[in-house]
């Protein structure tokens, strides 16, 4: 043993497997553990504005004394306040290089998706409260603060970082309208409706294969080269020089 810890074998806190190291280090991970983070801050801040301005508006304008169900209409207000803050926040912190860009229906659609996600997420909090207050009979003001704020909060925060990961932030999605056009991210700049040489050849290799056993091989290369002179003719993707 005192030679071990001479001879330093022994090392502080365990040993560490290969692909232990591997996983903690990896770029992926690191990526998670990063958009987490962000996550976590950009929540905190939609919170303290929840908060804020529900707590606002009930002293004031929305008071209940001076209007009918104003703490509800108080909470409406200062959830969709939040949500706006988080998306807000999300798309330009948590996950910049997946958000969609392009036209406003583009990204409306992200923030419908966004608001949809956030509504299953805050619907958790509500189902905890449930199953604490009416099923198991917790009652009191700290059995419902821990079945809702503490418990459905978590579960809640989870739902909602997986759906926007998973959904609405999905990495492999199109994330512009120039994406969902054919050949936009080869880079050759083609032109929708026109058609590359590698394409044509393929194109002919392929009429070729089916028509060739039924015409032969001289017949069938005539028909397909008279079909192409005929698509140039008409301006389907040649140019007669």
């Amino acid at each position: 043993m005192s030679e071990r810890v001479a001879t330093g074998a022994i090392q502080v806190g365990g040993p560490r497997s290969p692909a232990l190291r591997a996983a903690v280090g990896s770029p992926r991970l690191r990526a998670l553990l990063g958009q987490g983070v962000a996550f976590l801050a950009v929540g905190g801040v939609g919170f303290l504005v929840d908060v804020g301005v529900f707590n606002a508006l009930r002293a004031t304008v929305l008071s209940p004394e001076h209007v009918a169900n104003g703490e509800l209409w108080a909470k409406a207000v200062s959830v969709s306040l939040a949500i706006i803050v988080n998306w807000v926040g999300n798309r330009s912190l948590t996950f910049r290089r997946e958000r969609r860009r392009g036209s406003g229906r583009v990204v409306l659609r992200e923030a419908v998706e966004f608001f949809v996600a956030s509504l299953f997420g805050s619907a958790v909090a509500l189902v905890c409260l449930v199953v604490s207050h009416d099923l198991l009979g917790l009652r009191s003001a700290i059995d419902d603060n821990v079945s809702a704020n503490v418990v459905g909060l978590a579960l809640g925060t989870a739902l909602r970082f997986a759906l926007y990961r998973l959904w609405v932030f999905r990495a492999d999605r199109p994330r512009s309208e120039a994406d969902l056009l054919p050949g936009s991210g080869s880079g050759s700049g083609s032109v929708p409706g026109s058609s590359s040489g590698s394409e044509m050849q393929d194109r002919r290799d392929a009429a070729a294969a089916i028509t060739a056993p039924v015409f032969g091989a001289d017949r069938a290369d005539s028909f397909i080269s008279e079909g192409d002179d005929e698509g140039g003719a008409t301006g389907g993707g040649r140019v007669r020089g």
